[in-house]
């Protein structure tokens, strides 16, 4: 993962180097703006049952990070179409589930957790429209669909029941792939005539069922997956 992030960052770099040094000898004019390629990184922030720390229903998922790389062509001079790949982490809100699990179970003193994130990718196509605001800011709007795939938490327990220190469990990770809905909104600043400063905001909707198994029965747990990445990114428009 170190060596495909230094080397995202190194591109990022360049290119942004090469429309600096070009951009000023080229007008607006002269620049076929029909395609877009945006590097965004920001926050992954949960809503709804994924945010939720109800005990029976929630997901007790916290704020993360997200990465997102996205291809834009402008068909119109106010309408695009897109695809986008992104990918989200959710830590696990470890303390406060581990509480709310010795509340629910009068036979428990204690319990030690210890949790990996929730790991969520989008592949998603939409429709945008843009319009220039002022100067050199315009706004951006999507709405579009496509498939989220989700992985919960690799988690470990071990609990003390009356004082006596029980056998520790594990609950392994579940997978699964449904249909998302999408929506965003950007405000794009031009630093040079091939290169945008974009602050963004997507949507992502899909309702999620994880399979698990136990020693002797299998269920499934609905999880309904409600959050927004926001950040900020770089666009190269060619």
């Amino acid at each position: 993962m170190m060596k495909i992030s230094s080397t995202l960052k190194a591109s990022v770099f360049l290119l942004i180097c090469h429309f600096a040094m070009t951009g000023n000898a080229q007008t607006t004019e002269q620049i076929s703006k029909k395609f877009r390629i945006n590097v965004l990184t920001g926050l992954a922030l949960p809503y709804g049952e994924l945010g939720s720390k109800h005990f029976n229903y929630g997901g007790y998922a916290i704020y993360g990070n997200s990465s997102a790389i996205e291809g834009i062509w402008q068909f119109c001079p106010n309408l695009a179409a897109g695809l986008s790949f992104s990918f989200s982490r959710f830590p696990f809100d470890e303390n406060t589930y581990a509480q709310d699990l010795v509340n629910s179970d009068p036979f428990m003193d204690m319990v030690y957790m210890k949790s990996d994130p929730y790991e969520v990718l989008t592949y998603t196509t939409a429709i945008y429209y843009n319009k220039s605001i002022w100067k050199k800011f315009s706004l951006t709007g999507k709405l579009g669909g496509g498939i989220m795939w989700a992985q919960t938490p690799d988690q470990l327990f071990n609990a003390t029941y009356f004082g006596v220190p029980n056998r520790g469990y594990k609950i392994t990770p579940s997978r699964d792939t449904k249909f998302a809905f999408s929506a965003g909104i950007a405000c794009d600043y031009q630093l040079f005539n091939q290169v945008d400063l974009s602050f963004y905001s997507n949507y992502y909707l899909a309702d999620m069922a994880f399979g698990f198994k136990t020693p002797t029965t299998t269920y499934v747990r609905k999880l309904t997956f409600s959050y927004i990445n926001a950040g900020v990114g770089i666009g190269f428009v060619f």
